[in-house]
């Protein structure tokens, strides 16, 4: 066996000029949130009492019905407890384990001001452990008089109607306020007979109720 001695020397680092980068930071949009622009809210507010209903044509949003004010809202597929919803900042779950209750049935369409929806990913300001994604609600905010102004009056009223089921619904809201206070009070009622569809859509007339048949095309009375 051979042993030969080897040599080597460090060479000399070269170094690179400096570069220089420029460029103007753009602002950026908060995290994949999609807000329900104000102008379809105010259409839609008018035309349903399902609160659930003024999200249907979010991205990634899903409307299932079941019932005047209780549809189930799903994101991209995923719905119940893998979504989180916000009411005023404030996570609500719904009243009964089968989802009969979801949180937005408590709130009524003219009671809202803001929706926004953040479908999958959801950033730690908005609860950030939703698999499915995040609905943000925000009602109408507190209203006082102007400076100088003694005090604010003011209300609104509305209502709606649809012959299929005789439903009918109404709301009213009313504020008094001054500079420094403000009261409201906000009610809302909605009814619906039995709903009639285009034609049978079920092969039996039972209703489980002794002595209580319903035609094939009608579901049962439902109060709202």
């Amino acid at each position: 066996m051979l042993l030969a001695p080897l040599i080597a020397g460090a060479e000399t680092a070269q170094k690179l000029p400096p570069v220089t980068v420029t460029g103007e930071a753009e602002a950026l949009e908060a995290f994949g949130g999609s807000p329900v622009r104000e102008q379809d809210l105010a259409a839609r507010r008018a035309a349903t009492s399902d609160t659930a209903r003024l999200l249907a044509d979010a991205p990634g949003v899903a409307v299932n019905a079941a019932g005047g004010i209780s549809s189930l809202l799903s994101l991209h597929g995923l719905a119940d407890d893998r979504l989180r919803i916000l009411v005023d900042g404030m996570s609500l779950i719904s009243a009964c384990p089968n989802h009969m209750n979801p949180p937005l049935s408590y709130l009524d369409p003219a009671q809202v001001e803001s929706i926004k929806v953040w479908a999958g990913l959801t950033p730690v300001s908005v609860g950030g452990d939703a698999i499915g994604g995040t609905i943000a609600v925000e009602s109408a905010a507190p209203e006082f008089a102007k400076d100088g102004a003694q005090r604010l009056t003011k209300g609104e009223i509305g209502g709606g109607y649809r012959s299929n089921g005789d439903a009918y619904r109404g709301h009213v809201s009313v504020t008094q306020a001054s500079e420094n206070i403000s009261l409201r009070y906000d009610g809302a009622y909605a009814q619906s007979d039995n709903y009639e569809a285009g034609g049978d859509f079920k092969n039996f007339t039972a209703t489980g109720r002794p002595g209580q048949d319903l035609p094939r095309d009608q579901h049962p009375d439902v109060y709202l």
